[in-house]
């Protein structure tokens, strides 16, 4: 019985493996973050955001991810902070503190994490309302610390996009022990054996793959005196007869 290696079945089923590091990360995401005290204690579940945040198919791109993130989420911060001292109404400062962080977001500059700028915008100004500093401070610190975490788990195991190539090379297994199998029953009973059935094709079989498969005669035609044709010289057409198939 074949017992399939685990990195190959993590190839294999690439989506199953990213749901399991994803776990494992956000769990010790948590766990680490519990000890802290004082005002990160009422946020311990950015821990495990950032975590998911930063987990990827590949190290490259969980890195990527968590840095795009915590910078989106501190350009965000610092955005609020900016519209917080400005003297206007609530209403007002939350609608101009969305607007300009949408056009931040518009410049790309944070990839595809750019939609957490307007969005750390809006929880500093209205979660953090008594204490702006102290939420930013634990918004982006968790996040950085489970996005941390979340490299670390990706980098001990790594997910490479092989599934494909995985596949194939078993196929190609299967297939290469097929011929094999058929080789080694055609030389044991000395008999050459069909490629599509693997059965014995006899002593006749074996005589007509050894000789030509195409072969060319001259059309019977009925000669003059000369030797040629009536009517004049014919040209030369070959009718190609082929021989049949071995079919077992």
């Amino acid at each position: 019985m074949h017992v399939p290696n685990p990195r190959t079945a993590s190839w294999r089923y690439p989506r199953l493996l990213l749901a399991l590091k994803t776990a494992v990360a956000a769990t010790a995401a948590w766990m680490l973050v519990q000890p802290f005290g004082g005002f990160v204690d009422s946020y311990p579940y950015y821990g495990p955001l950032g975590a998911v945040v930063a987990m990827s198919t590949s190290v490259v791109e969980s890195a990527r991810s968590a840095t795009q993130a915590v910078a989106a989420i501190l350009a965000g911060a610092a955005l609020a902070f900016t519209v917080d001292t400005l003297p206007l109404p609530q209403p007002i400062a939350v609608g101009l503190a969305l607007g300009l962080g949408m056009l931040l977001a518009m410049t790309r500059v944070f990839g595809v994490m750019a939609g957490w700028v307007p969005f750390a915008t809006l929880f500093v100004l209205i979660i953090g309302a008594n204490n702006p500093w102290a939420y930013a401070a634990a918004y982006g610190g968790l996040t950085a610390l489970g996005a941390a975490v979340g490299m670390l788990v990706n980098l001990a195991w790594p997910q490479l996009p092989l599934t494909p190539a995985a596949l194939a090379q078993d196929r190609l297994r299967a297939q290469l022990s097929d011929q094999m199998d058929l080789l080694a029953d055609g030389l044991e009973r000395g008999e050459a054996l069909s490629p599509t059935t693997g059965r014995s094709c006899g002593s006749s079989c074996g005589r007509r793959r050894a000789g030509p498969r195409t072969s060319w005669r001259r059309p019977p035609s009925p000669a003059g005196p000369t030797g040629a044709p009536p009517g004049g010289p014919r040209p030369w057409t070959g009718a190609r007869t082929r021989r049949a198939p071995c079919t077992g």
